[in-house]
């Protein structure tokens, strides 16, 4: 897990509103990272996926960046979209326009969530996608 990453995990797993939606995998909140999940990690639970986009911007002074990550709010389909639909909205509620996202090394200018949209994860998974976007210097 990179450091913008480890900064987005740790925003998401310490809000207890958010926290309360999901089930626990391994003692924490099911919240993962990666290219795959493990198995036997129960819904709901969100997954915050590799860097979608990666743009780079510098000028004489510094160097920037622009990264967009997708998190993706999965729950078994017997759930319910309105379950999916609430976590999606917390994570959009904890990220948009945050100034609580604290990076090391890092100065973060901004970070916006550009949008969310329905993702198929599965026959009887439902899955929203939050686009996230974290501009740093």
């Amino acid at each position: 897990m990179n450091e913008i990453t480890a900064a987005i995990y740790n925003l998401l797993k310490n809000d207890s509103t958010l926290v309360g939606y999901l089930t626990t995998y391994k003692s924490n909140p099911a919240i993962l990272s990666g290219f795959q999940i493990p198995e036997g990690v129960s819904y709901p639970r969100l997954h915050i996926m590799p860097v979608v986009s990666d743009f780079a911007f510098d000028s004489k002074t510094f160097l920037g960046q622009t990264l967009t990550y997708e998190i993706r709010a999965q729950v078994k389909e017997a759930e319910s979209q309105s379950k999916v639909n609430q976590i999606a909205q917390r994570v959009r509620t904890l990220l948009h326009r945050t100034t609580s996202l604290s990076v090391t090394g890092f100065n973060v200018i901004q970070v916006l969530v550009t949008n969310i949209g329905l993702t198929q994860s599965g026959e009887d998974v439902i899955a929203l996608s939050v686009f996230v976007e974290v501009t740093i210097i």
